[in-house]
């Protein structure tokens, strides 16, 4: 059986563990000085995304699945609100519109302090309007389009057309499916995998609470948030996340956003568990990393490139790619 190095793309891993090289002398003078005064979030905020087309789609049983879609893609309005699966079945599509506004800094943060971050943005989503007597038309390129699609609990079928394109369908594997493969001793060292990766000082740090909120905030950052501070634990591994829970988004498809992030980031840490234990929970690590300067001021140290981290993602759930 392959290690997971030689299953997934070298270069993604190297990027994922590369050193951040953004972090420079400012960033310590700055917040070491803000050490007494943390800044605040001004409003709701996330950081500004990468939201990419994709040949496949990474399918999660019994959930509402949001794809971004290219926007030169010409599609009838006749087609839109029907997908079929190669087995016959067909689901419900509709497409819809992400926009991705950017807001002001984080108060009282300037903008050398949290250059080496994503600049913040808002989240909201609106129907993708087609004129309803135009033969063909192409989603704007304003914001990024998408089709939200229902998939349905029983994990069948191999590709998904939609108003005649073709996608290849992944269907994930639950975390706990792919854990419970296991043998019994090792399904109980399973739980080591899900342990908060934030450090003590970060955990009382105000300056890395005011740095570290936007990702809690962002439909594809709150998956990251959540390895911080309760694990990203599944639903019944863990009492974190059920005693302290983060509230879901107002609006239902990037609330879908976050949900399908983070069943597919449990996912693939599961499935690299369930062959190396030791260079899941470094991923894992390497993932949330900060770098703590003392005097309890604690900084993001993690990967910042979601063209980068998009990638390990779909490696590590390539069903070629991934251990069977």
């Amino acid at each position: 059986m392959p290690t997971p190095p030689t299953m997934i793309r070298d270069h993604a891993l190297r990027q994922l563990f590369a050193l951040p090289l953004l972090l420079s002398s400012t960033l310590t003078l700055s917040a070491c000085g803000s050490a007494s005064a943390p800044p605040r979030p001004a409003t709701t905020l996330a950081s500004t995304p990468a939201l990419a087309p994709t040949a496949r789609i990474d399918a999660i049983p019994s959930s509402l699945i949001v794809v971004p879609i290219d926007p030169a893609w010409v599609f009838r309005i006749d087609d839109a609100g029907t997908g079929r699966l190669d087995d016959g079945r067909k689901l419900n599509v509709r497409f819809a519109r992400i926009n991705i506004d950017r807001v002001a800094l984080l108060e009282g943060v300037g903008p050398r302090r949290q250059e080496w971050l994503p600049a913040p943005a808002i989240w909201s989503s609106a129907p993708l309007h087609v004129p309803s007597d135009a033969p063909a038309v192409a989603p704007a390129q304003t914001s990024t389009p998408v089709m939200a699609i229902e998939f349905p609990a029983i994990p069948a079928g191999r590709y998904l057309d939609v108003a005649g394109k073709r996608w290849a369908i992944n269907w994930v594997a639950s975390p706990h499916d792919t854990m419970a493969a296991r043998p019994p001793a090792a399904q109980s060292e399973s739980l080591a995998l899900w342990r908060p990766t934030l450090p003590p000082a970060g955990a009382v740090s105000p300056v890395f609470a005011a740095y570290s909120r936007p990702e809690s905030l962002s439909p594809i950052g709150r998956w990251r948030y959540r390895m911080l501070t309760d694990g990203l634990a599944p639903p019944g591994v863990s009492d974190v996340a059920a005693t302290s829970p983060l509230p879901a988004f107002d609006d239902p498809l990037v609330e879908a956003i976050a949900r399908q992030n983070e069943s597919r980031w449990q996912s693939a840490l599961a499935l690299l568990w369930s062959v190396d234990p030791d260079l899941a929970w470094r991923v894992k690590l390497r993932l949330t990393g900060v770098m703590d300067f003392g005097e309890g001021v604690v900084a993001p140290a993690w990967p910042t490139d979601h063209a980068i981290l998009d990638l390990l993602l779909a490696d590590l759930l390539d069903p070629v790619l991934s251990p069977s």
